[in-house]
């Protein structure tokens, strides 16, 4: 979320997050099932507090997922929608099997959430 809400203040825009298209590492449901969190958590939850909403219904290790570690920088990338599934399919065929679509940007709204997770 914090590498997410740089590009956002970047490039004035919003962006609406599928986090359940967001790959994770085998376990990682199951550890913060149990409350077990990378370090990092807390810090990076402050960084972004006040400009992420989230479902009410959304797992609590789905967003959780947005503040480990293993989503953090260089992982993300902003392309126009209409190339996104190509660009996807392209890295898979390359061996990057992990690589999808999670969301989309917009135009920034007029309130200070500026991810929106889902």
């Amino acid at each position: 979320a914090g590498h997410l809400y740089e590009m956002l203040r970047a490039s004035g825009c919003d962006a609406e997050l599928d986090t359940g298209a967001i790959p994770l590492f085998d376990g990682f449901d199951e550890l913060t099932g149990q409350d077990i969190v990378s370090t990092l958590d807390a810090p990076n939850r402050r960084r972004v507090s006040g400009v992420l909403g989230t479902a009410p219904e959304l797992d609590k290790s789905r967003v959780a997922a947005l503040f480990d570690p293993q989503t953090a920088g260089g992982l993300l990338i902003a392309i126009p929608a209409e190339r996104a599934e190509a660009l996807a399919k392209s890295l898979k065929t390359a061996g990057y099997g992990a690589a999808c679509v999670i969301g989309s940007g917009h135009a920034q709204g007029k309130t200070s959430t500026a991810i929106t997770a889902i």
